[in-house]
């Protein structure tokens, strides 16, 4: 349940620019005229975790171990709710629902929602994202019981379009990330979607705008999850992010 100037907690640092930009969205979405009319939150920000994609893909370590003590850190400190700006992250969602009982806001929950508030309630919808998160389907499972379908560029496609987007945003690298990321949109355009979701963190810094060259809805994921958490925050929605399927752990 919902408290009353609730704790927000967010496990960060996946990577850190895009923390940085959940925390703006996070800001500037919240209707205040001051200090104080801002939410409470508390951030977690561990850019040693390993690789996230590396790990799905198993070539390199699972970062479980990191994010669960990140999660048990944001517990000590009794926030209310969790949220996690990485989307591939999100393929450990359920082993970390199971050890706590404190609701983690889901990503994909967010970008759901957001796609309706943009007015659509079906249809084909592109994932531009990690190879790791196109592997995992967590976007398919997110989009299960809805009228959406998931359509995700080739594996191949994805590591020569989206991947070097994410390294170019990792290295600060803002202006040679842009027409990369205008190039991988445009490819996505030609298999006939209605949306296109930038399903990584990273992406929506690559951005120009919020639609393509051609008129596209480009959903920003750390957009979505950001204002998913301002209106659980003041009480006006409550997505799927209900407290941990399983008991906490002794």
């Amino acid at each position: 349940m919902r408290q009353a100037n609730p704790l927000i907690g967010i496990l960060g640092g996946m990577g850190p620019l895009a923390t940085a930009d959940f925390l703006s969205q996070f800001v500037r979405l919240t209707p205040a005229g001051r200090d104080q009319d801002h939410h409470r939150c508390m951030v977690h920000m561990d850019p040693t975790l390993p690789d996230r994609s590396a790990a799905i893909l198993g070539q390199g370590p699972s970062p479980l171990a990191g994010l669960a003590a990140g999660v048990a850190m944001l517990d000590r400190c009794e926030v209310d709710l969790i949220a996690i700006p990485c989307n591939t992250a999100h393929f450990w969602l359920d082993d970390l629902l199971a050890i706590t009982r404190t609701p983690i806001l889901s990503i994909v929950d967010a970008v759901v929602a957001d796609l309706r508030h943009q007015g659509l309630a079906a249809g084909r919808i592109g994932i531009l994202g990690t190879l790791g998160t196109v592997t995992s389907g967590i976007y398919e499972r997110g989009f299960a019981g809805t009228d959406f379908e998931a359509v995700t560029l080739a594996e191949r496609e994805t590591v020569l379009l989206v991947d070097p987007v994410v390294r170019a945003v990792k290295a600060g690298r803002i202006d040679q990330a842009m027409p990369l990321l205008d190039y991988a949109v445009e490819t996505l355009e030609t298999r006939g979607i209605a949306a296109i979701v930038l399903g990584c963190t990273e992406l929506p810094l690559a951005a120009r705008s919020s639609t393509s060259r051609e008129g596209t809805p480009l959903v920003d994921s750390t957009k979505a999850l950001a204002a998913a958490c301002v209106a659980w925050a003041e009480g006006r929605a409550l997505l799927p992010a209900d407290p941990a399927r399983a008991p906490k752990a002794a």
